[in-house]
């Protein structure tokens, strides 16, 4: 299971999101980053994004990571807001896009998909049968396994 509220907590800490006076989170721009370069500043919150993505991977609640990268996403487009002085996000995702690409060398936010989330792939059956490993839509249950009969697999 992910801690969200611990991981709230630990982007508070680090300055990636405040409270608002009613106590609810929401993200904020890194003032120490803005002298960096555009590229730069996506590179440091793709660092964050894939190294929660890739500790949490095994865990069964992972698609409520989510929110998280969502207050990283928006933590990143308001430091190019004040970098650019462009004072909103909205303005920032329409000129740079979704994934915050930088226009010189490219690179923008690694966004994991929302399949990306969740672990997948083939999964050694029993007598030569194979699983695939899919998310489950229920909340009691983690993870469903669908049978694949081995001939479909080549």
């Amino acid at each position: 299971m992910i801690p969200i509220k611990d991981l709230i907590g630990k982007l508070i800490v680090n300055k990636f999101v405040k409270r608002n006076r009613t106590g609810t989170p929401s993200a904020t721009a890194r003032r120490d980053l803005v002298n960096l370069t555009h590229h730069e500043i996506v590179t440091f919150y793709n660092h964050r994004i894939q190294g929660l993505v890739a500790f949490y991977s095994f865990a069964c609640n992972l698609t409520s990571l989510r929110k998280i990268i969502m207050f990283l996403q928006l933590s990143c487009a308001l430091t190019l807001a004040l970098k650019y002085k462009l004072r909103t996000c909205r303005k920032v995702f329409n000129k740079y896009g979704n994934h915050l690409t930088d226009p010189d060398t490219e690179i923008g936010l690694k966004l994991p998909s929302p399949g990306g989330l969740v672990p997948s792939g083939p999964v050694a059956g029993p007598s030569g049968t194979s699983f695939f490993l899919c998310a489950a839509r229920k909340k009691k249950q983690c993870f469903s396994y669908i049978y694949e009969k081995q001939v479909l697999l080549k």
